[in-house]
């Protein structure tokens, strides 16, 4: 494939190397293995590109797609020796910009051997469905591919949640106790705490920041307490900082609460100075 190059600019300025701004096409049986490599700049740029030819003998071809910046020169354009041109045409459907006519030059040798017009070359609004087409096949390949994976994905959580319970009850089993943190957030849902047989649940510090002036707070948390204690887990409050909160935790069914009320984190030789001195 011989690639010649072509540039759109604004103002419907084309240019080409050299100095006659003209395309040469030739030679007997080159026809056919010529494309133009377009660069587009400026108000071409995000327009759909169209190359219309303009033959010597007047039977002019189809226009051609401009795909990947690359247009194919139909046969019949290198079939017919002497000169004609070119114009390049961009649309987005809301605008059209038309470029000025680019001369070429077929050489007298370039006709076909036995005197046979060629096939002509695809037409421009074949190819723009042909894309679409192939597009379209592609996205459904995705589609069916992301629903593979989403299956598959799924069946590995699966088999991953019950390894998780596998492994929790060999723990049990050598005498180790199970505590879900965070209950109320990200992933400490109420699914898990039905899967695993845990010892005690702490119930997240999100849980607890709006309970002295917000009414359905404290509702959810005294619903909380009691669900965990129903089913037989020690219940813990996390993230204790007033003593308005710890008035209203009382009337609840936790059973340990923790938090910045009580104490803050301390280094370990302050924490043995504190509480287990002698």
């Amino acid at each position: 494939m011989i690639e010649l190059s072509v540039s759109l600019a604004s103002n419907g300025v084309v240019k080409v190397p050299g100095y006659e701004q003209m395309l040469r096409f030739g030679y007997t049986k080159n026809r056919g293995v010529y494309r133009l490599a377009v660069t587009a700049a400026g108000e071409w740029e995000g327009l759909i590109i169209r190359a219309f030819w303009h033959l010597p003998g007047g039977n002019d071809p189809a226009s051609s797609l401009v795909k990947d910046g690359l247009v194919d020169v139909s046969a019949s354009v290198t079939a017919q020796p002497g000169n004609g041109c070119v114009t390049f045409e961009g649309s987005d459907g809301t605008r059209t910009v038309t470029s000025a006519d680019l001369r070429y030059r077929v050489a007298a040798n370039s006709g076909t051997e036995d005197g046979t017009e060629p096939e002509p070359g695809t037409p421009a609004w074949q190819q723009l469905v042909d894309a679409v087409h192939t597009d379209a096949t592609a996205a459904e390949q995705a589609k069916t591919d992301a629903q593979t994976a989403a299956r598959e994905a799924a069946a590995s959580a699966g088999n991953a949640g019950q390894s998780a319970r596998q492994a929790a009850n060999s723990l049990k089993e050598l005498g180790f106790r199970l505590s879900m943190d965070d209950f109320g957030s990200h992933y400490s849902n109420l699914a898990v705490l039905i899967q695993y047989d845990f010892d005690s649940a702490k119930i997240d510090r999100s849980m607890v920041t709006e309970i002295t002036n917000n009414r359905k707070s404290r509702i959810l948390l005294d619903y909380m307490t009691s669900m965990i204690n129903d089913l037989g887990i020690h219940c813990i409050v996390e993230g204790i900082e007033t003593k308005e909160q710890v008035d209203i935790l009382k009337k609840t069914k936790a059973e340990m609460i923790q938090g910045f009320y009580f104490g803050k984190p301390v280094p370990k030789e302050k924490f043995y100075e504190a509480f287990l001195a002698e």
